[in-house]
C-alpha cells in the first residue's frame, strides 16, 4: 500500500480551509530500484491531483481539511509541513502535518500557506 504527497501554496481565507484524508496506491516494486530513484520517482510523481479537497474547494481557495498522501506509489513515506507564507492573518497553526486545517479568527484576513512534502525511504528524502 502506498499514498502519494504534494507540497503546494495555499491561500486561506478567514472563512475557508480543508479536511485531511489520504488515498492509496499500489506499490511499485520494480526489482533494482534504488531508494533513492524511488524518492526521486516519487518526488515527481507529486501533484496536487493527490489531494483530497472538501467540496468547492481547491488549490488556490481552502476552508476545509485536506486530505495530504502519506506514501508514494514506489515505497516511500510522505510528510508534510506547513509555514505561514504571507497574509493578513496570523498563519500559525493553520495546517497540520495532517491536513487538519484552523481558519484564522473572522475578520483577520486571508493567510497564504506553504505546504513542503518530505518524501522518504530508508533514510533518503527529498522534498518538494
Amino acid at each position: 500500500m502506498t499514498k502519494k504527497l504534494i507540497s503546494m501554496i495555499f491561500l486561506i481565507g478567514a472563512l475557508s480551509f480543508i479536511n485531511c484524508a489520504s488515498e492509496e496506491a499500489p506499490v511499485d516494486e520494480t526489482p533494482g530500484k534504488t531508494d533513492a530513484q524511488s524518492v526521486t520517482d516519487d518526488k515527481a510523481a507529486l501533484d496536487f491531483a493527490d489531494f483530497t479537497f472538501g467540496t468547492g474547494d481547491s488549490e488556490t481557495s481552502v476552508t476545509q481539511n485536506i486530505g495530504l498522501p502519506a506514501a508514494g506509489s514506489s515505497g516511500t513515506t510522505i510528510t508534510w509541513a506547513a509555514a505561514y507564507t504571507s497574509g493578513g492573518a496570523d498563519a500559525s497553526g493553520v495546517i497540520a502535518s495532517d491536513g487538519t486545517v484552523t481558519r484564522p479568527a473572522f475578520g483577520a484576513g486571508d493567510a497564504v500557506i506553504t505546504l513542503t512534502a518530505t518524501i522518504e525511504k530508508n533514510g533518503v528524502s527529498e522534498t518538494k
